[in-house]
């Protein structure tokens, strides 16, 4: 079964600050891409698949407010050299995480945000 047959839910291309702590210390980079259940994350760096990382992905506010802040743990599923998002976008070198630990409210905030799109 391929990595797309597995995914549970649908993936929302869109281009977010996300801040990584793990392993090679803190990076800030674009997420790609969306989903309830994780992200793909645009990285000139490569990432080991199995790696714990922290998490801080910044969504977008109204006008010139600042938007929600969601942090939550998660672990890299795969890598990539060649990955475009399902409006074409792309290729883009990177790396998918699952979100392993998320917050009540912010999961909240983040499925919210998914639904509204």
């Amino acid at each position: 079964m391929s990595h797309d047959e597995r995914r549970q839910s649908k993936r929302i291309p869109m281009m977010l600050k996300i801040r990584v702590d793990g392993p090679q210390g803190r990076h800030s980079l674009t997420a790609r891409d969306l989903s309830k259940e994780g992200v793909f994350i645009e990285s000139p760096k490569s990432f080991s698949i199995g790696a714990r990382l922290d998490c801080r992905l910044e969504l977008p506010g109204r006008g010139s407010d600042r938007g929600p802040r969601i942090e939550f743990a998660a672990e890299v599923r795969h890598q990539s050299s060649k990955y475009t998002t399902d409006d074409g976008g792309g290729p883009f070198r990177g790396f998918g995480v699952r979100i392993t630990r998320i917050g009540a409210d912010e999961q909240k905030t983040l499925f919210t945000f998914i639904e509204s799109l």
